[in-house]
C-alpha cells in the first residue's frame, strides 16, 4: 500500500501532487494536522521586523524554542503534539509495510524528527530541514526510527546528502 498524506497549504499539496504523478494510484489524502507552525502576528511579517518589536519573543526563542508562543499563534510543543498525533494515527491506518509519504512542512518535520529521535524540542536546531528534502522514517512494531533525514540527492545539481 502506498498512500500521501499532505498539508493542505500550497506548497505541500503541489508536492504531493508532483509525486503522485509517478504513483497513480496513491491516495492524496490532506492533513490539517500538517500544517505549518502558525505564526501568529509574524506570518508574513520579515524576521528583521519581528525581532525588532518583539525583543523579549526573540530572546526566549533563542533561549527556549520549545516555550516561545509565537505572538497569537503556537509553539513548537503545540506543533509537535499535532503532528505526532497525525502520524501515529496515519501510521496506524495502513498495513504493516506499507509506504506512506508526508509532505509537511519545517516545524512540522522538525518536530517529528525530534519526537523520534529522543531530542528536545529546545535543541531542535541540531537538525536541519531543507527545503524539498527528504527524511525517511521505519516503522515496526510500534517502534520509530529514522533511517536518514535532510536529503536532497532527488534535486537536481544538488550533492548535499544530508
Amino acid at each position: 500500500m502506498v498512500a500521501i498524506h499532505t498539508s493542505p497549504l500550497l506548497r505541500a499539496l503541489d508536492t504531493a501532487r508532483a509525486i503522485g504523478v509517478h504513483h497513480p494510484r496513491a491516495p492524496i489524502v490532506v492533513e490539517d494536522a500538517l500544517v505549518e507552525m502558525d505564526l501568529g502576528e509574524f506570518e508574513g511579517m520579515d524576521a528583521r521586523r519581528w525581532a525588532s518589536l518583539y525583543p523579549d519573543f526573540v530572546k526566549l526563542w533563542m533561549e527556549d524554542p520549545s516555550e516561545a508562543r509565537m505572538p497569537g499563534g503556537e509553539n513548537l510543543q503545540e506543533v509537535q503534539r499535532r503532528a505526532w498525533t497525525a502520524f501515529e494515527r496515519i501510521c496506524t491506518d495502513y498495513p504493516q509495510g506499507s509506504a506512506i509519504l508526508l509532505c509537511g512542512h519545517n516545524f512540522v518535520n522538525l518536530s517529528i524528527l525530534c519526537r523520534v529521535m529522543g531530542i528536545p524540542l529546545a535543541r531542535f536546531r541540531r537538525l536541519h530541514q531543507g527545503n524539498a528534502a527528504i527524511n525517511l522514517l521505519l516503522r515496526e512494531e510500534g517502534r520509530t526510527w529514522v533511517a536518514f533525514h535532510d536529503h536532497r540527492f532527488h534535486l537536481t545539481g544538488t550533492t548535499d546528502q544530508g
